[in-house]
């Protein structure tokens, strides 16, 4: 049997210095990993949005100004006011699919629950459930290379 292929999207790494530690003389930088996503919509797919790969981030949050044309299912839970980059804002969790693109590659369609944000000052956050526990996240900025891959679904036993 051959070795199973799977999907590798290429991630990005955006850096900036940190303002404040720049005024005092040190260098520090501000590393996010980053992913272009696209969400389905009720016409097809959404235009590429970037989303930062959050490895502290438990379940995955959209701002407002990406989820408002998507398509969704709520999952008929109370929102919930949760903390984002020290904000507290509320949020309700529904079911999204999603797809993860780069250059070359598009990844396999990604059912997964987020946290529907009620504000548009808050990061685009890809969190370990339903996300992180579907690929293999690489990566080595000393680098430069950061990816995910995604297995191929394994087909079922006869």
């Amino acid at each position: 049997m051959p070795p199973s292929a799977s999907t590798r999207v290429a991630l990005r790494f955006d850096e900036a210095f940190h303002p404040g530690f720049l005024a005092h003389g040190q260098a520090v930088r501000l590393i996010d990993v980053t992913a272009d996503v696209r969400l389905r919509t009720p016409q097809g797919w959404s235009k590429s949005r970037g989303a930062i790969l959050d490895t502290g981030c438990q379940v995955t949050l959209l701002p407002r100004w990406i989820w408002s044309g998507i398509t969704f299912r709520d999952l008929g839970l109370p929102a919930e006011m949760i903390a984002v980059v020290g904000v507290q804002v509320p949020a309700r969790l529904a079911e999204v699919e999603c797809r993860l693109v780069d250059a070359a590659a598009i990844s396999p369609t990604l059912v997964m629950r987020a946290f529907l944000c009620e504000s548009d000052d808050v990061p685009a956050l890809l969190g370990v459930e339903d996300f992180l526990t579907q690929c293999v996240f690489v990566c080595d900025h000393a680098a430069g290379q950061a990816y995910v891959d995604f297995p191929q679904a394994k087909e079922p036993a006869t």
